[in-house]
């Protein structure tokens, strides 16, 4: 059945590099065949997802995307969510992809108790 992602923010940004290396992709038969998800270039050097195009389920695909993007010189960071909470970013750079991982934690104290009178019901 697989594990459900989405992109939850990301900040991405390209250079002349990469804007060559889009427009080859293109010449080539489109990025489709190349990508896993619909990443496009806008004018102003930013990486971006096509609307509605930030759920994926394959998480190495998703990661060789981002290899893929690295390669060409986009540089910035991209975090996502699992279905189950689980949360990652993805940092790229001039060293790699660099791939850290999160999780909720809870205090083992209470910041406060709910009941009727501190709802005054």
């Amino acid at each position: 059945m697989g594990v459900y992602y989405n992109v939850d923010g990301f900040d991405l940004k390209g250079s002349p590099q990469v804007s060559r290396g889009f427009s080859r992709l293109k010449e080539n038969g489109g990025d489709g065949d190349t990508f896993y998800l619909d990443w496009i270039l806008l004018d102003d050097g930013e990486v971006d997802l096509l609307d509605g195009r930030d759920e994926f389920k394959s998480m190495g695909d998703f990661e060789c995307d981002l290899l893929f993007l690295h390669e060409l010189g986009v540089r910035g960071y991209i975090e996502t969510v699992s279905e189950h909470h689980d949360f990652c970013r993805f940092e790229l750079d001039d060293e790699g992809v660099k791939r850290f991982v999160g999780a909720v934690a809870y205090c083992e104290t209470p910041e406060g108790v709910v009941n009727r009178e501190s709802l005054k019901l």
